[in-house]
């Protein structure tokens, strides 16, 4: 029966066939209008927003402390008021089409406690997305487009018998890991890529206090082995003497904690020649042992030194010093964040469950990530894929956006501490007098104005308008570049498939890095890109449809779209099917089918 079906959230099409959308289909503009929503919050009570988008900069970069510690700038909250112009005003005199943002300050004196009256500070005309998801800048439409980069969190790679892990954080240094490639050296952590330290000094400056404590963090046990060449390279876990029966004392051959050497097993052969003889060892990798054997500090406060004496070799280092630097490499959550991705990452790979809210690197974390490198090596397990789309995330205008203005604020919290040195008298000063904004309106204009990512809107007709407000780039700020990237980005993955186009790419020095979204395409709520596909029960085909990222994909089976149905349109026709199980094309027997793919 003829019917009407809905096509959007306002229109219904008169359709005759037969066939019916499982999935309706979505706004086409929802991914840009919602992260735009999501930075500034508007429709939320300034007292119940969240911290997120605007909120979470304002809160990360106040309060502004003088370098006396005398007094503080505070951020209580912040307004948006409505544009003064409408948007065809802006477009007729060649104007932005902005809103005034003012943000809540007050000034504390953190000796005396006396805070001044909070007063509204102007921060700035941020410009206004209209209901078509574009803005209005200098009376021409520009859009936005989505970033499509790497995401934060950690990476391993192996190869042979080598085996690394590189963490990438949402802000700050990165770390690489890397296991021995000879005998002869140890396990490291790099930081920043500056110099190679062994891993345990970072475990210890995260909190470790000795090597027992790290055997223990790492689950290591130990067991009895025989006086054979298999001992050679393994840790002592006893103390072992000989006894000298006519001197009446005991010599110590091996100490608990030392590496057993050659010259050492052919001392405990001597002591005892018997087939049973043996020691006690820890059952851990050699690497691990060689590691331990070599680093000798024996407490926190010394590990931050030698770090301190590696990285900073012409500075004198005492602890203060040490401990400040540390700090701003990997404990100052201005400095250095994992962001919420990047803990969610983490967490996904390593099998933790941190909170999300913890964003800083822990030593639960190294731990964790030491384990998985082992697990690597001895599993034979291969490295994970930098092209997957479970490790590539689209970075919206909010996102983009934040970014930027997180440079204007910073370069503002630098003029306001200046200020407050330089004005002799700071209680009779307010915070309009120590605020200067023009930080933030220079950011804003090189972002909508300049940006890679801020572009005129292709007008051609209302497709290719839609087609370039869902284009992704690989481009941009934080993102490749074309002189660098190779074949591997551009290729097409098959996590692509229902997220990514795989036809629809520039031809040129843009190929594959600029590409656009599919039809059905959406984000979550980490900005991983999904898709919807129509799960199957006992050979039957249900109405229920699961948004699917890449990673959550790879673990099930999916059909084709066009899978053969019976007569009654719900029940799989024939016994097996072409299915894909991660990037492998398989028959498989319908009954293990998970999902079908969405038409």
């Amino acid at each position: 029966m003829p019917e009407f079906v809905p096509i959007s959230k306002t229109r219904k099409r008169y359709t005759f066939g037969r066939a019916r959308d499982v999935v309706n289909m979505p706004d086409m503009i929802e991914v840009q209008r919602d992260s735009y929503h999501w930075f500034y919050q508007d429709n939320v009570p300034p007292e119940e927003r969240v911290s997120q988008g605007l909120q979470e900069l304002l809160e990360e970069v106040f309060p502004i402390e003088s370098y006396d510690g005398n007094f503080a700038l505070e951020f209580v909250s912040y307004s948006i008021d409505k544009p003064k112009i409408t948007e065809e005003e802006a477009r007729q005199k060649d104007m932005t089409w902005a809103r005034p943002i003012k943000a809540t300050i007050r000034l504390t004196n953190t000796q005396t406690q006396v805070r001044k009256e909070a007063k509204e500070i102007f921060l700035g005309d941020f410009p206004v997305m209209t209901d078509r998801g574009t803005f209005i800048i200098n009376g021409t439409e520009r859009v936005v487009i989505n970033q499509l980069a790497r995401s934060a969190g950690i990476y391993f790679t192996h190869s042979g018998e080598t085996c690394s892990a590189k963490l990438i954080p949402d802000r700050g240094a990165w770390l690489d890991f890397a296991m021995p490639e000879s005998e002869k050296e140890v396990i490291t952590a790099n930081i920043d890529n500056r110099k190679r330290l062994p891993i345990t000094l970072l475990l210890k400056a995260l909190g470790a206090n000795n090597n027992d404590e790290i055997l223990d963090l790492l689950d290591v046990g130990t067991v009895f082995r025989h006086f054979d060449n298999d001992l050679k390279g393994c840790m002592s876990a006893e103390d072992v003497y000989d006894d000298d029966e006519e001197l009446n004392e005991a010599t110590l051959i091996v100490a608990k904690g030392n590496i057993i050497t050659d010259e050492i097993l052919a001392k405990l052969y001597d002591a005892d020649p018997s087939e049973d003889a043996g020691i006690e060892v820890y059952d851990m990798n050699n690497d691990l042992a060689r590691t331990l054997d070599r680093e000798r500090t024996k407490s926190p406060d010394e590990a931050i030194q030698e770090i301190f004496k590696r990285l900073r070799p012409n500075e004198l280092a005492r602890i203060e010093n040490a401990r400040d630097y540390f700090k701003s490499l990997l404990q100052d959550p201005r400095r250095y964040t994992l962001g919420r991705v990047g803990r969610y990452k983490l967490n996904r790979r390593l099998n933790m469950n941190v909170s999300e809210d913890e964003r800083l690197i822990t030593l639960d974390d190294v731990i964790a990530i030491m384990k998985e490198m082992f697990a690597m090596r001895e599993e034979d397990k291969i490295s994970d894929d930098i092209d997957h789309l479970g490790n590539r995330r689209v970075r919206s205008i909010g996102e983009l956006l934040q970014n930027q203005v997180r440079i204007g604020l910073l370069r503002m919290e630098r003029i306001v501490r200046e200020r407050m040195t330089t004005i002799p008298n700071l209680d009779e000063v307010t915070g309009r007098e120590l605020i200067n904004v023009r930080p933030i309106a220079a950011c804003l204009r090189e972002f909508f104005g300049s940006g890679q990512l801020s572009q005129f809107m292709d007008q051609t007709n209302p497709l290719a308008e839609v087609t370039h407000r869902r284009r992704l780039s690989a481009l941009g700020p934080g993102g490749l570049s074309r002189e660098r990237a190779g074949f591997e980005a551009r290729d097409v993955h098959y996590t692509h498939y229902g997220r990514v186009c795989p036809i629809e790419t520039p031809e040129g020095p843009n190929i594959g890095l600029v590409s656009s979204l599919t039809t059905y395409a959406s984000l979550n709520s980490h900005g991983f890109l999904v898709t919807p596909r129509r799960k199957v029960k006992n050979g039957k085909l249900t109405d229920e449809t699961v948004l699917l990222s890449a990673d959550d994909e790879d673990k099930s089976y999916v059909a084709m779209a066009n899978t053969p149905l019976e007569d009654d349109g719900i029940t799989i026709a024939g016994e097996t099917c072409p299915t894909r199980h991660a990037d492998e094309c398989l028959k498989k027997w319908w009954i293990i089918w998970t999902f079908l793919r969405v038409k």
